[in-house]
Formats: structure tokens, sequence, C-alpha cells
């Protein structure tokens, strides 16, 4: 309601008490100066309009006051309106600010300082959906920044070394991953990634590339890499237990060791018989058509 109507409303709350009131009075004196009645009629008449007078000032106050407790209401109403905008407004700047300051110290010399800015960013992934995607984007690429091998390194027998606290916090979070927040154009990139003993049990890891990538020992029990791209990834005694590998392309991926016993691999593309004859499985293990389970499987 506009301040012009509103103030033109009021206006007419005050002018409508005054004509009642005038035509009743005339109507009142009216009956009461007909000669024809007698004194009581004309006693009665006073006294009818008389009530009808205080019915219609009833009336008028009940409707008055409603009127402005709607007003009193709305200018509440409004006024919260505006405090939960500001707070919002607020909110907003407050997550920006933790958001530019946690994205800073993934970069710090302290573990203590990456361990808090990974699960700063876990928190506002999981309360701010629309910032989920990105938030699952810069880990990635923490953990590609801080793990990838190099090229001098490729092919050579390194001792081995138990990733960081924090690159493992920053894979839990990745294989928390919402599917809902993305788009078919998006995919987690993981490539020449070295994260040999990590734990992504449960992991969702679905379309992930992993190409290259060194998984030696991951747990990979129950994870979803359906669609997961794992060219050339080297799985040597990796624990697949019951995981799903519908569909993942696996061209060139060392099985050597890999635990596969009820991993679900239909459709698995690239996959060799020479391949998961040096994997370990089961007989609920469940292979492309093309592929006979090997004997020693029973």
């Amino acid at each position: 309601m506009s301040e012009h109507n509103t103030d033109a409303l009021k206006n007419w709350f005050i002018v409508l008490p005054f004509i009642f009131i005038l035509c009743l009075f005339i109507v009142l004196f009216a009956f009461v100066n007909l000669e024809s009645l007698s004194i009581e009629q004309r006693l009665n008449y006073r006294t009818q309009s008389l009530t009808s007078i205080g019915s219609i000032f009833v009336a008028i106050a009940l409707f008055m006051n409603a009127f402005y407790i709607a007003k009193h209401l709305e200018t509440i109403n409004r006024t919260a309106k505006l405090a939960l905008i500001n707070a919002q407004s607020l909110a907003v700047q407050q997550i920006t600010a933790c958001f530019s300051q946690s994205i800073k110290q993934l970069g710090n010399d302290k573990i203590t300082v990456r361990l808090g800015a990974i699960y700063t960013l876990e928190r506002i992934a999981k309360e701010y959906p629309k910032d989920h995607w990105t938030i699952i984007e810069i880990l990635t690429a923490f953990v590609r920044e801080n793990t990838t091998l190099k090229l001098e390194e490729i092919g050579k027998k390194k001792k081995v070394i138990k990733i960081g606290t924090d690159i493992q916090a920053a894979l839990t979070v990745i294989g928390q991953h919402n599917s809902k927040y993305q788009l078919e154009t998006h995919q987690r990139s993981l490539n020449h990634i070295d994260i040999r003993d990590a734990d992504l049990h449960q992991a969702n890891l679905q379309g992930t590339s992993l190409i290259s990538a060194n998984l030696q020992g991951v747990v990979f029990i129950g994870a979803n890499l359906q669609s997961a791209f794992l060219i050339s990834a080297n799985l040597q005694g990796a624990v697949l237990t019951d995981a799903n590998l519908q569909g993942a392309v696996l061209m060139g991926a060392n099985l050597e060791m890999a635990n596969l016993q009820g991993a679900d691999m239909t459709g698995a593309r690239y996959l060799t018989s020479e391949q998961i004859e040096l994997a370990i499985g089961d007989r609920n293990t469940i292979l492309p058509e093309n592929l006979a389970r090997p004997k020693h499987w029973q």
C-alpha cells in the first residue's frame, strides 16, 4: 500500500464518522418534529436513533482500530524484511571473506593452517550449495599441485612416503562430493597424482579423471568409480572390495594384486584378461561380458 493511498484512506476514516453522525441527527430530529407522532412514538424513534448512532460509533471505532493494527503489522513486517536482507548481505560478506582467506591459507607453510582452511572450505561447500563445485575444483587443484609426479620421478623406484594429513583431508572432502551439484561439463581432474596408501573408502569419484595416477595400496572399499578414467593408473595392491567400476576406463591400468572382490566391473572399458589375471577376485566380482573369470579366483 502506497503512502498516498494510505493518507487518502485515513482522511476517509476521519470524514465518514461525521457524515454518518450528521445523517443520523437529521433523521432523528426529522422523526422527533413530526406533529403526527405521539410523544411515546417520538421517544421510541429517538431511542432507536441513539442506539443506531452508538452502534455506528462502535463499528467505526473497531474498523479504525483494525486499520491501524494492520498498518502497524505492515510496518513491523517491512522492518523484519529489511533486517533479513541486511543479515543475509552481512552473511554473504563474511562467507566471501572466509572463502578468500581459506584459499590463501592453503599455501601456508604450517600444516595446521592448511588443515583449518580445508575444513572451512568443507563447511562452506555443505552450507552453500552454489559454491560446492568451486570448492571441489579448488581442492582437486590443491591435491594435484602437491602430489603430482615429476617427470624425472616417473618410472624410478622411490621410498614410499605416506601422504600428508592435509592431502588426505582434501581427498576426503573431494570424495564426499555431491553429484547433484555437478554439471555434465564438469570433471574432477586428478591426473598424474601420487597418493599411495590414501584412504578413499566410500568415496564418490564417479567420472573422475585419474589418468596415470599412482594409486598403489589406496583403499577404495565401497567407492564409486563409475565411469572413472583410470588409463595407465597404477592400482597395484589397491583395495577395491565392493567398489563400483561400472563403465570405468582401465586401458593399461596396473591391477597387479589389486583386490577386486565383490567389485562391479560391468561395462568396464579397455580391460583385458591379462590385467585381471594379475588381480585378486572372487565369485562376487562382476566382470564385463567379454572376459572370463580367472581360474585362481575360484
